[in-house]
């Protein structure tokens, strides 16, 4: 079904940039609306929508230095290629340019939209709010993606797709840990745990799809995203069951 549909994007008259243009955005932002389109809907208590289409938009911006330091970097680190050409060079560009810096630039645009927003005031809160900023980071990064692509391929736009489903997972765990930072216990493993487990699960989610795993590649990638879908259900239960506790106990429902 898939292939059949990007067959379809491939058979579209495109010689004209402004039609490229659209169809690079739509399959790059439509998967980002309807996954939080579900994350907002299945919240209790809907955050302002100006709230969350400002966290949306500031993670989309914070993608842009992001890219530029990335560019920057493979550069200097990948010379003279410019790319990692060898598996340790692969891991450095996975931890350190991929997960290091999009996560931490990732966290900086959430702690923004979260610190002293009197609307943050739940435990799904953070999870809803993390997964605005990475899925307008996410959406931005396909983009750019899918523009170098020469034409419509099966790999590019199931790349694209797939980048949506890993920002969305790393921005649920982000806002979990810090919802349980904010709300539960202050503690200094909530707080570092708020950004090293994005960190981690990011660099093993791109790490399994290096072309270095033989066999085993697409097992290994399918079984962690398994898991990994597991766990963030899991995380997202939990929040929104603290936030029906929360509000039987202050507001007596």
């Amino acid at each position: 079904m898939l292939s059949s549909l990007i067959s379809l994007l491939a058979a579209l008259p495109l010689e004209e940039g402004g039609g490229r243009l659209f169809l690079i955005i739509i399959v790059a932002v439509l998967p980002a609306l309807l996954l939080g389109y579900y994350l907002w809907y299945i919240d209790s208590k809907r955050e302002p929508a100006v709230w969350l289409i400002g966290s949306v938009v500031l993670g989309a911006l914070v993608c842009l230095p992001v890219v530029y330091l990335k560019g920057i970097l493979s550069s200097v680190l990948f010379s003279p290629a410019g790319v990692p050409v060898s598996l340790f060079e692969s891991a450095v560009d996975t931890f350190c340019l991929d997960a290091v810096l999009e996560e931490t630039f990732k966290f900086v645009a959430f702690f923004l939209v979260v610190f002293r927003n009197r609307y943050f005031d739940e435990h799904y809160d953070g999870i809803i709010y993390a997964a605005c900023v990475g899925l307008g980071f996410a959406a931005v990064e396909d983009i750019f993606y899918l523009f170098r692509q020469p034409e419509w391929e099966v790999l590019p736009v199931l790349r694209s797709i797939l980048s949506v489903l890993g920002h969305s997972a790393y921005a649920v765990l982000m806002g979990y840990y810090y919802s349980l930072y904010r709300f539960v216990s202050r503690t200094r493993r909530n707080l570092v745990f708020t950004l090293l487990i994005p960190i981690l699960v990011h660099a093993v989610f791109n790490t399994l799809l290096l072309p270095f795993w033989g066999g085993l590649s697409m097992f290994l990638f399918f079984a962690f995203c398994v898991f990994i879908h597991r766990t963030c259900r899991k995380k997202i239960a939990i929040h929104l069951a603290n936030d029906i506790g929360f509000m039987n106990e202050n507001y007596r429902i």
